[in-house]
């Protein structure tokens, strides 16, 4: 059974239809990329699905306890800080001490103390975890976990 359906689905924005007829079945275990050109529909096509929009004709079925998140184009009005810090915000704790041992991996002077620190935090949060819970919010800091497990000791 189809997790999304959109059967016949037809909206527009005062003008030319910007979906017509569309049909989408998204099935469990299906990772699916949506592109296209400005204007062509794609952040519509989301709200639609997330129920943010109505359809002007056809029909949006969303199968009972599948939640819809989506990651608006613009950043909200009176945010601040890098786009690494708006997404660690997310993760709630654990993401500020991610954000914390970023910024002080990153820093011109390296503060092996303040790293340790932080280090330790994290794996508090983690039960231990905290390799693993980093390497998922970054592949990139690869050196740097290098570079961590020289200078900080074990937590």
């Amino acid at each position: 059974m189809p997790l999304i359906t959109l059967q016949n689905v037809d909206y527009s924005v005062g003008g030319p239809l910007l979906l017509e007829h569309a049909d989408l079945s998204i099935e469990p275990g299906e990772r699916i990329a949506l592109i296209g050109r400005n204007g062509a529909g794609k952040s519509t096509l989301l709200k639609l699905i997330a129920g943010e929009l109505q359809p002007d004709d056809g029909q949006v079925r969303v199968q009972a306890g599948v939640r819809i998140a989506r990651l608006e184009q613009e950043v909200p009005g009176g945010t601040e800080g890098s786009i690494f810090d708006v997404v660690a915000a997310g993760l709630g704790e654990l993401g500020a001490w991610l954000a914390q041992f970023h910024h002080l991996s990153h820093a011109a002077e390296y503060d092996a103390d303040a790293v340790s620190k932080c280090r330790r935090r994290s794996m508090r949060l983690t039960a231990g975890r905290w390799t693993a819970a980093w390497a998922r919010c970054s592949p990139a800091w690869s050196w740097t976990a290098k570079r961590c497990s020289r200078a900080c000791p074990a937590a």
